[in-house]
């Protein structure tokens, strides 16, 4: 009698070889995905980085030009004595001015009569990088005003870095005409005595993991238009002419007469507010009208 033989249960060597092959596939493609999702993760995160800092490059330059204060040449004054300017010039840059330069009213926090309407002048310069690739964008700020007029622009060696690896920066000056240019300087015949109406900035950085570098504009409106001190003197020696003749010494009432609340005025006439508390009210009240209606909410009602 024969006793049966059993077969045992088991692998065969070319399904082992199969299993392998489709393992190793499955985490090979794992493997590829994670690295990709990995890759894409981290070229978000530095797209993200750079926008934040061209947002932050566009900020401190935008702080800066809707601040800036001009003060109109009158034809007596001797132009190389005058010491406010606002200048663009472009050297290297294919957007624009590269080089600028401008006055610009200090925050009012807290201060002194000595000094409530203090002005500094600002400074920004494109170069290439000394350390880095692509450029470097330099800062510039110094208190007070020139003897004279003075369009050059500081030495480097006396600037701060602002932003290092742009791949471009410039500035685009909007005239009274509706046109854009490249270029703007107040002390010369073109653009005498006058602000841009705005100005658009363009910031680009270098980008490494991209074959264009991503940039970003912004058009900033500057506020506060050029002052005529003399247009101002003269109107109010009329005023004060016409009513010595019918009220004797009574001039009407004053600025700080007037203004309820200088700290609540808008921040672009704080400076002029400050400087003339003791004047006439009635040239500025033109000057106020350019607010809007809401701007009466500051003012007494009697002045109006």
């Amino acid at each position: 009698m024969t006793v049966p033989r059993y077969r045992r249960a088991g692998f065969t060597l070319i399904e082992m070889l199969a299993v392998i092959l489709l393992t190793s596939l499955v985490l090979g493609m794992a493997l590829n995905f994670y690295v990709e999702l990995s890759n894409r993760g981290n070229q978000a995160s530095a797209t993200t980085r750079t926008w934040r800092r061209s947002l932050a490059v566009v900020d401190r330059i935008a702080h800066d030009l809707q601040r800036t204060y001009l003060l109109v040449k009158s034809d007596e004054t001797d132009w190389l004595s005058h010491p406010w300017v606002f200048l663009g010039e472009q050297r290297t840059s294919e957007s624009g001015a590269d080089r600028i330069k401008f006055p610009t009213r200090r925050p009012l926090r807290n201060t002194t009569e000595e000094n409530a309407a203090d002005v500094a002048y600002v400074a920004y310069l494109l170069r290439p990088g000394e350390e880095s690739e692509g450029y470097e964008l330099l800062r510039w700020s110094r208190p007070g005003l020139p003897e004279g007029l003075d369009r050059e622009l500081p030495n480097p060696d006396e600037m701060h870095v602002v932003a290092e690896g742009l791949a471009d920066f410039g500035l685009r000056f909007l005239g009274e005409s509706g046109t854009w240019a490249d270029e703007w300087d107040s002390s010369q015949l073109r653009h005498s005595n006058e602000l841009p109406a705005a100005v658009k900035i363009r910031v680009a950085f270098l980008d490494t993991d991209s074959s264009k570098a991503p940039s970003i504009e912004r058009r900033v409106n500057l506020p506060l238009p050029p002052i005529d001190l003399q247009a101002i003197l003269e109107e109010e020696g009329a005023l004060a002419e016409g009513d010595g003749d019918s009220d004797g010494d009574e001039t009407g009432p004053t600025v700080g007469e007037c203004i309820l609340d200088i700290e609540a005025l808008p921040e672009e006439l704080q400076i002029v507010v400050e400087n003339s508390l003791d004047e006439p009210f009635a040239p500025f009240l033109a000057t106020v009208d350019e607010y809007g209606a809401a701007a009466e909410r500051y003012l007494d009602p009697e002045c109006l």
